[in-house]
């Protein structure tokens, strides 16, 4: 009688991760093509005005949903009543948010002295009360794990909202360009968002449901609040003290190290978190997945930061133009820490799952600290100085006692870990080595564009041969969806 649910929900997950993970892709590929080429027409000082912005702005991203769309996913039992009053609550928060961002646009502009800031924070904060209408919907979706309706969504408004942006760009808008783009991508998400989901909120509020999800939600803003704080200090103490174009090299950097990181964050942690949580009272079966799952992850992604490390140079100058050249040794710093926070991200799982937010946000209290500490003693050399300390922090200081804290949560030694990841990164040291020798033979001799091809065929083709011979269940699963997908294209091509 059970087999069939689980067999059911397990094939969900896997399409779940296929659509999550195509959804991811075609939004950062898109999003890429965008920002490369707003990036050749802006200036760095209009993506660090907008990276301005965002600093306060941010803040608002957690608050509007305090929490409660993770903690309806988390809880076994949830009534439409639950539903109604999360939905109605979020959007009194969203009122608030943008009422108070309406009242401090002139005080956040005087703060980094840009006078232009002000009626750009008044727009801007419109995307928060937006989104506050359409929490409920897309915790829905991601419960059930729908993502093939969030995938049509999000690129649907990716390409829209990237489409007004280019023309706006093209008409000299400058960073009203970028301003406009997040709000659209809001606006839309909500009317899509809102037209096919089957949940419409009833008019309806009871403070008892929102206490049974407050103890879950309360820590986990708690800690999301201070993890925010302790990665954008640096982007606010940038801008105040050493210039909005500063701001917006360092910002771009950090755009691109992001990738993978958020490929992580936003696309496997929307599949793995539900499904997970279906598995709560067994932590030897949560243990098994998350070491698949941690291992995937470095499968897909480590290879891409061991290119962008070695080919940096060659990637900003092709992709960005000599005028964002600064970019590229940002670059390869923050790629150190992102081969590292890529798994340390996923110990986010493990806290929500167990319940254990209380002990998340004691440890974002004490990473908050070291790494504020460190950005302001990195201050004193610049961005890069920003860059190297906040790197550097996070590998003495939190990787190891922030991975040891979750695993004991379910009985996770460090060491089983690390031998779990060692294949992925093993394969990789090759593949960068090979593809240095490469960049370094084509430097001055080919264009830009030839290295990075070159190096990347020579670096993926050495990865790929070392992975089906030492990473063999990585390599077919991945293998396998790509053909699965490929083959459904083909398909429904021939019956057209």
């Amino acid at each position: 009688m059970d087999a069939t649910p689980t067999v059911s929900f397990s094939q969900k997950a896997i399409s779940g991760i296929g659509w999550s993970t195509a959804a991811k892709f075609l939004r950062q590929f898109f999003q890429l093509i965008f920002q490369v080429v707003l990036a050749r027409i802006l200036s760095p000082e209009d993506f660090g005005l907008l990276g301005m912005v965002v600093v306060f702005s941010g803040l608002a991203d957690i608050l509007k949903n305090f929490g409660f769309g993770a903690a309806l996913i988390q809880k076994d039992e949830v009534s439409n009543q639950h539903y109604n009053s999360v939905f109605w609550l979020n959007v009194l928060l969203g009122f608030l948010i943008t009422g108070i961002f309406q009242l401090l646009a002139s005080f956040i502009a005087g703060v980094y002295h840009q006078p232009v800031l002000e009626s750009i924070i008044r727009v801007y904060s419109l995307v928060y009360l937006i989104g506050s209408f359409n929490i409920v919907q897309d915790t829905l979706l991601q419960k059930k794990l729908e993502f093939k309706r969030l995938f049509f969504m999000e690129a649907f408004a990716i390409v829209i909202s990237g489409a007004v942006a280019l023309v706006l760009a093209f008409n000299g808008f400058g960073v009203w360009t970028l301003v406009w783009q997040y709000l659209l991508i809001a606006i839309i998400s909500s009317i899509v968002l809102w037209v096919t989901s089957s949940w419409k909120p009833g008019f309806s509020f009871k403070s008892s449901s929102i206490k049974e999800l407050h103890k879950f939600s309360v820590n986990l803003v708690g800690a999301d609040l201070l993890n925010y704080a302790s990665r954008n200090i640096d982007n606010f103490l940038i801008g105040k003290y050493i210039g909005v174009a500063a701001l917006g090299i360092y910002s771009r950097a950090y755009f691109l190290m992001l990738q993978p990181l958020s490929i992580t964050n936003q696309l496997i942690a929307r599949v793995m978190f539900p499904l997970l949580v279906s598995l709560k009272n067994d932590l030897a079966a949560i243990k098994r997945i998350y070491l698949k799952a941690t291992r995937l992850i470095a499968f897909v992604v480590f290879p891409f930061v061991t290119f962008t490390f070695v080919a940096a140079k060659s990637i900003i100058l092709l992709l960005l133009g000599s005028k964002w050249i600064e970019v590229a040794t940002l670059l390869q710093v923050f790629c150190i820490y992102c081969l590292i926070d890529t798994i340390g991200i996923t110990t986010a799982w493990i806290y929500k799952v167990t319940g254990r937010t209380g002990t998340m946000f004691k440890w974002g209290i004490y990473n908050a600290i070291v790494i504020i500490t460190a950005i302001i003693i990195g201050l004193q050399w610049g961005i890069l100085g920003v860059a190297i300390a906040y790197t550097l922090s996070f590998l003495i200081f939190l990787w190891i006692p922030g991975w040891h804290i979750a695993y004991r949560i379910i009985d996770l030694p460090v060491v089983t870990m690390l031998k779990n990841l060692s294949p992925v990164f093993l394969c990789c040291l090759p593949m960068g080595i090979a593809m240095f020798f490469t960049s370094s033979l084509l430097v001055g001799k080919v264009s830009t564009w030839l290295i990075c091809l070159s190096t990347f065929i020579t670096g993926f083709s050495v990865y790929f041969i070392l992975s089906a011979l030492f990473l063999k269940e990585n390599y077919a699963f991945v293998k396998s969806q790509i053909n699965t997908r490929v083959n459904k294209l083909i398909h429904k091509r021939k019956v057209k």
